[in-house]
């Protein structure tokens, strides 16, 4: 995915903050569940959900990380970052 870039401010804190959502929205936020993890497909997803994040951050200007629906319409293809 491209996005046009307006501020990259921001975008290690919303990549983050995605790669926790993808984690807890799969039940992985304890170390136990996490060691479990071996499956590359829900890797692969979690991240690609992690990178959106950022990428629709980096269209705004300052830190302004996108809601969990801006996020999810993102995904769908209902809204275009940048």
């Amino acid at each position: 995915m491209s996005v046009r870039v307006a501020d990259t401010v921001g975008a290690g804190d919303a990549f983050t903050g995605g790669l926790l959502a993808a984690l807890a929205r799969r039940d992985l936020l304890t170390p136990t569940a996490l060691s479990w993890l071996r499956d590359e497909a829900v890797i692969a997803a979690m991240l690609d959900e992690a990178n959106l994040v950022p990428a629709i951050t980096c269209t705004r200007s300052g830190a302004d990380p996108p809601s969990s629906a801006d996020v999810a319409a993102a995904a769908a293809g209902s809204a275009e970052p940048g």
